[in-house]
């Protein structure tokens, strides 16, 4: 069984589009994603909050929504009513932000490509370690693989381009850069992101429920260690680091 299109669904500046026969887009008209990111999250969370029967996954990121459904037991027309109302309507956020602290082992074989990309920028390893230890990273979204936190807030001026050749391996833990964003791989994974370090720290734990102890709007602290200090952190959750 699959859904009828529909036109696209304008409230305001909101944006409702088919992706597929079994999701929809959800974007903002002319906002950038510093604007988007909010509203958009919040949008996210309340309509997660109603558990509608027949969504099957509500995937917000930096300037987008993608809602997966079942078209057996909600319509495309029905969703987009949901957005709708739901846009702009009270969402009480679950629990403040959180500020989670994140040892990094810096350059070497941990961060293969930290001198290049300094270089990139016009600064030294030291300095790019500095600013980017520094830095108030906030989790815009969790990414593929297995919620990887992807987060922004970038006090580099320049972009940061990928690899021109991914990897097929990135070692869990990598703590990689690209355009303005960040990311920290989680598992074990081809990627094509600039590694500039890695955390010891367990970034997720398939056992538990959820998963990963961070959210959307959470931010990341890096904090410069030793080998030493590293190899001490091995396997402590990220977030049970004071």
């Amino acid at each position: 069984m699959t859904a009828t299109a529909v036109s696209p669904l304008r409230t305001a500046d909101l944006r409702v589009e088919d992706y597929g026969d079994a999701a929809v887009m959800v974007t903002v008209d002319g906002a950038t994603a510093t604007v988007a990111w909010p509203r958009l999250h919040a949008l996210a969370g309340r309509l997660t909050n109603l558990d509608v029967v027949g969504i099957e996954g509500i995937v917000a990121t930096f300037d987008s929504i993608l809602i997966e459904f079942d078209p057996r037991h909600v319509t495309m027309e029905t969703l987009c009513e949901l957005v709708r109302r739901s846009d702009g309507s009270p969402f009480e956020e679950g629990r403040e932000a959180v500020t989670h602290r994140v040892p990094v082992l810096y350059g070497g074989d941990d961060g293969p490509d930290l001198s290049r990309v300094a270089d990139e920028l016009g600064l030294t390893a030291a300095e790019f370690v500095e600013q980017h230890s520094n830095a108030l990273w906030r989790i815009a979204f969790l990414g593929a693989p297995a919620g990887a936190p992807v987060h922004d807030g970038s006090p580099f001026a320049g972009s940061i381009a990928r690899c021109e050749q991914p990897r097929l391996r990135v070692p869990a833990g990598s703590v990689a850069v690209s355009g303005h964003q960040g990311v920290i791989y989680p598992i074990d994974t081809p990627g094509g992101w600039r590694l500039v370090g890695r955390t010891p720290l367990t970034v997720i734990d398939i056992a538990k429920d959820p998963h990963v102890g961070y959210v959307p709007g959470d931010f990341i602290k890096f904090v410069p260690v030793s080998a030493d200090e590293a190899e001490s952190l091995i396997g402590v959750p990220m977030g049970g680091w004071p």
